[in-house]
């Protein structure tokens, strides 16, 4: 039996600076970021270290929920405004692509992506 991948659609006003708006949209589009749960931190986003402390918080609080694809998009969107050479950077790296490979292994392995 073959699975399609769907993505969502729409667009979400999550924080007043258009890019921090921008990339918590892409979280749910693309990354599998909750909406709701966006909803009530992303105002609370101001710069790159309180982005990083909020999708840090998300990804912990996910993982530990069993929520794993909400926590690979936390994960993954940690580190994306974390500067080179910050300490953690590659750690939190690692940790997005790890979950992200368990957790969609099945595709990789039915050949659906390569």
């Amino acid at each position: 039996m073959e699975q399609n991948i769907t993505f969502k659609k729409g667009s979400w006003r999550l924080n007043q600076d258009p890019n921090f708006n921008f990339q918590l949209n892409s979280v749910i589009m693309w990354d599998g970021g909750d909406e709701e749960e966006l909803l009530r931190v992303g105002h609370t986003i101001t710069d790159s270290r309180s982005w990083v402390k909020v999708m840090t918080g998300l990804a912990k609080k996910a993982e530990k929920e069993g929520r794993m694809e909400h926590a690979i998009g936390y994960w993954r969107m940690a580190e994306f405004f974390m500067y080179d050479g910050e300490e953690g950077k590659k750690a939190t790296y690692q940790k997005a692509a790890d979950l992200f490979y368990q957790y969609y292994r099945e595709y990789f392995e039915r050949g659906m992506v390569e």
